[in-house]
C-alpha cells in the first residue's frame, strides 16, 4: 500500500513541485513559496486549515453545527493519543460520547497499519479505516462516503499539515489542526514540524492564533 502511495505521488508531481518550492525557499526566492502557500481551493488554500485548537476535547458541537459539520474523520496519532500508544488522551473518550449524543458521525482514518488502528478504535467503539495514504484523496473520500455526507458536511480533525490539511482540503472538507499532543522524536518528524512552521505561521498572521 505504501509503495502504491508513493506512485501515486510521484504521478501527480507532487514530488517534483516540492524540489522545486524547496530550493528557491533555500535560494531565498519567495515567490514561488508564497504562491505555493495559496494553491488550493477559491475559500482555502491547500496548505492551511480552516480552523486550529489546542485539543480536540476543545472543539465543541456548537462550533461544528455552526459550520454545517454533521461527520468527523479523526487521526489518531497525536491527535487521540500520542505516537503509537493504544491510551486515548484524557477526555477523549467523553468527548466522543458528547459528540454522538449531538449527532455527530464519526470514524477514524489512519495511515497507519491495521495491526495499530483497529484495537485503538475498538477500545473508543468506533468504526475505522487503516492505511489511509494521506494526504492522497481516496482514504479520506472513503471515509465520506462511508459516513454518508458530502464534503462540505465532513470536517478532518488531525495534527499534520502535510498529511490530514492537504488531503482533507483536496477533497473540499472542512479543516481542523489540532497541535501535536508530544513532540516526535525521530527526524523525518522533526523535519516535517519544520517544514509547517511557515504554514502555521501565515495562518496565524491571517486568522490569529485560531484558538
Amino acid at each position: 500500500m505504501m509503495v502504491r502511495c508513493l506512485f501515486y505521488l510521484h504521478e501527480s508531481g507532487f514530488f517534483r513541485k516540492a524540489a522545486f518550492l524547496f530550493a528557491d525557499f533555500r535560494d531565498n526566492k519567495p515567490s514561488s513559496f508564497h504562491t505555493f502557500l495559496r494553491i488550493g481551493t477559491k475559500n482555502m488554500p491547500l496548505f492551511l486549515p480552516r480552523r486550529r485548537f489546542r485539543r480536540i476535547t476543545d472543539i465543541t458541537a456548537d462550533y461544528l453545527n455552526e459550520n454545517g459539520i454533521r461527520a468527523l474523520i479523526l487521526d489518531v496519532d497525536n491527535t487521540l493519543s500520542t505516537h503509537h500508544s493504544q491510551t486515548p488522551l484524557d477526555g477523549v473518550d467523553g468527548w466522543l460520547r458528547y459528540m454522538e449524543s449531538r449527532g455527530i458521525k464519526l470514524l477514524i482514518l489512519s495511515n497507519s497499519k491495521r495491526e495499530r488502528v483497529e484495537p485503538f478504535a475498538k477500545l473508543l467503539s468506533l468504526d475505522f479505516l487503516p492505511m489511509g495514504c494521506k494526504p492522497l484523496p481516496f482514504g479520506l473520500m472513503k471515509a465520506k462516503r462511508r459516513l454518508g455526507f458530502k464534503a462540505s458536511e465532513t470536517a478532518m480533525i488531525g495534527d499534520q499539515i502535510f498529511t490530514d490539511m492537504i488531503g482533507a482540503n483536496l477533497c473540499g472538507m472542512h479543516t481542523i489542526l489540532l497541535e501535536p499532543i508530544l513532540l516526535e522524536d525521530g527526524r523525518g518528524f522533526k523535519f516535517k514540524r519544520r517544514l509547517e512552521k511557515p504554514f502555521i505561521a501565515r495562518y496565524e498572521r491571517k486568522y490569529g492564533n485560531g484558538r
